[in-house]
C-alpha cells in the first residue's frame, strides 16, 4: 500500500474510534434526574405571538366593531371542525381532511403559521394513509388552546362585542 492509502486508514480508524468512544460516552451519561411528585406543566399554546401580532394587525385593518364578528366566527368555526375529530372515527374520512384544510384557513387567517404548517404536514401524512395519531393528538390540543386564547382575547379586548347571530340553524 501507498503511503496515501495508510494515511487514509489511519485517518479513518481514527474517527472511528473517535464516533465510537462519543457513542459510549452518551450511553454512559445518567438520566435527568426526576422529582418523585413533579407537577404536571399544563399545556400552552405555542408561538402565542404569532395570534397576538396579527390580531393587532387586523384591529388596524377591520375596526374595532369589525374585528369581533371575524373571531366569533373563527371560534364558530374551529368548534365545528374539532368536533369532528371527537366523532369521527375512521382516520382515514374525508370529513377530517376537510376539516384540516379548514384549520389551515382559519390559522393562517389568524396569523398562527406555525400550526398551520403543522396541519399542512399531517394533511399530508393523511392523504399518504398515515394517520399520525400523536401528531394529531398534539396538533388538537394547540388547536383547542388557540381556540381558548381567542376567547380571552374577545372577553378582555372587545368585552362589549357580542357574537354574531347567524342565519342558520
Amino acid at each position: 500500500m501507498s503511503g496515501t492509502a495508510w494515511f487514509l486508514v489511519l485517518v479513518a480508524a481514527g474517527l472511528a474510534g473517535a464516533i465510537a468512544y462519543l457513542g459510549l460516552r452518551r450511553r454512559a451519561a445518567p438520566p435527568p434526574a426526576q422529582a418523585d411528585a413533579s407537577p404536571i406543566e399544563p399545556a400552552r399554546l405555542h408561538y402565542p405571538e404569532e395570534l397576538h401580532q396579527r390580531i393587532a394587525e387586523m384591529r388596524n385593518e377591520l375596526g374595532p366593531d369589525t374585528l369581533p364578528a371575524l373571531l366569533h366566527a373563527a371560534i364558530s368555526d374551529l368548534d365545528r371542525h374539532l368536533a369532528v375529530f371527537d366523532t369521527v372515527d375512521d382516520p382515514q374520512d374525508e370529513t377530517r381532511r376537510r376539516a384540516l384544510h379548514s384549520f389551515i384557513g382559519i390559522l393562517d387567517t389568524v396569523g398562527c403559521s406555525s400550526l398551520a404548517e403543522r396541519c399542512r404536514q399531517l394533511q399530508d401524512r393523511h392523504h399518504n394513509g398515515d394517520p399520525a395519531p400523536q401528531q394529531q393528538a398534539e396538533i388538537l390540543e394547540q388547536v383547542r388552546l388557540l381556540r381558548d386564547e381567542i376567547l380571552d382575547l374577545l372577553s378582555r379586548d372587545f368585552q362589549g362585542a357580542a357574537a354574531p347571530q347567524s342565519g342558520g340553524t
